[in-house]
């Protein structure tokens, strides 16, 4: 934040309160709430509970010191990005060098370790090597990438947070596998031309608006997926990419073997020229999606959906209802749809109502929906809304 923005923030927020008349608590709290998350991060490191103890006038003057401070979170991070590895440093050097520069940092991020790993592991140490197959090389003999690898492994909390991919060659055509570590949940796709790195972005892309976009990609370091182009890719929709050593196979899990059954099913049921588009591709990932894992007793389909898929099996119509918890996230969703449109039928038939009634004099009326009674006004061309963003109208009428 520059000093001409910090300026406008100050500015725009003492206007806020003059105009809102809300407490200093609440202004305050709504200030950190409207900051981005590096700042808020600052925020709660610095000042914790004491916070909300402050008046407008304290939190902005705070505010600017933290974005002032060399050692604010963006600050930090753009001075850390801007390092660069000599052409006469060993990497051993600069990874110290890189730690050194980091923890020169006071504020503490929990992934902070894990995201310098990433940085350190994918752009730097590799930034003097031009061939993607020595880049591996690189990043797999180097000394610390073990311990990196058991630092970053962890169990997922939700479905397509982590998520492990894997190109693979059968029969002369090429095949991408993506499989969900947490619900072992499977999506097969053939490249029927040369893999290029414009079609496995597009690849990548229908995969994240269909599932979201993961916290973490695991891949096994092919040429394709380690390339800059994609690496950027990533970047672009915050994707962390993790590189699977050969080392530690156990950090795959679930997804590992999910890939393999994605090679099974291809091997065994693709039509002429590769493609998985056949009925009996379709048939197999279905089968696979409805069979119950091994260590969990419930499908990828039920963990992912919250029920089974049909499929050409016949089976009782039990088998595809939701799960109750599932029903019971569904009957909230409807009853706040229900109230939103009791809500807006209320407001329709007030103002309807208004405008059948015979008016007894010509003065402004308001119509006032909300459930408070205003605390002040601000009029503009004859409409009038309130400041808390509540529903009222002023409606004025000539004689």
């Amino acid at each position: 934040m520059s000093s001409v923005e910090y300026r406008t923030f100050c500015r725009d927020w003492r206007d806020y309160q003059r105009l809102t008349q809300d407490c200093n608590s609440a202004t305050v709290t709504h200030i950190r709430l409207m900051c981005d998350a590096q700042l808020r991060q600052a925020i709660d490191t610095i000042h914790g509970d004491k916070w909300q103890s402050y008046s407008v006038d304290q939190a902005l003057q705070e505010i600017g010191n933290i974005t002032k401070h060399s050692s604010n979170p963006a600050v930090a991070r753009k001075r850390f990005h801007a390092l660069a590895q000599t052409p006469t440093e060993p990497i051993r050097e600069f990874v110290v060098r890189c730690k050194q520069t980091a923890a020169d940092c006071r504020f503490t991020c929990p992934s902070c370790n894990s995201d310098l790993t990433d940085w350190m592991l994918t752009d730097q140490i590799t930034c003097g090597v031009q061939s993607e197959a020595l880049q591996q090389e690189l990043l797999l003999k180097h000394s610390s990438f073990s311990s990196f690898e058991a630092l970053r492994s962890y169990s997922p909390d939700y479905p397509f947070q982590q998520v492990v991919a894997d190109m693979f060659e059968l029969n002369g055509n090429m095949y991408l596998s993506y499989a969900d570590r947490l619900t072992g949940w499977l999506e097969v796709h053939h490249f029927r031309s040369a893999v290029t790195s414009e079609a496995l972005c597009g690849v990548f892309r229908q995969l994240f608006h269909r599932w979201g976009a993961p916290q973490e990609l695991s891949s096994d370091g092919g040429p394709n997926l380690s390339g800059r182009p994609f690496q950027l890719f990533l970047r672009r929709w915050g994707v962390r990419w993790r590189l699977s050593s050969a080392h530690f196979p156990q950090s795959n899990g679930r997804a590992e073997a999910a890939v393999k059954t994605a090679k099974r099913i291809i091997r065994e049921h693709t039509g002429r020229g590769g493609h998985v588009n056949t009925d009996e591709a379709a048939q197999a990932l279905l089968m696979y999606r409805n069979t119950p894992l091994r260590d969990g007793g419930r499908s990828p389909a039920q963990l992912a959906l919250g029920r089974h898929l049909r499929d050409s099996i016949p089976s009782p119509s039990q088998r595809y209802k939701l799960s109750p918890e599932w029903c019971r996230d569904l009957r909230r969703r409807e009853l706040s749809m229900v109230t939103r449109g009791e809500k807006s039928k209320a407001a329709y038939e007030c103002t309807r109502l208004w405008w059948n009634q015979q008016m007894g004099d010509h003065n402004a009326v308001f119509i006032h929906l909300a459930t408070q009674e205003p605390t002040g006004f601000n009029t503009l061309d004859g409409i009038t809304f309130s400041l808390k963003q509540k529903l009222i109208f002023k409606i004025s009428r000539d004689e």
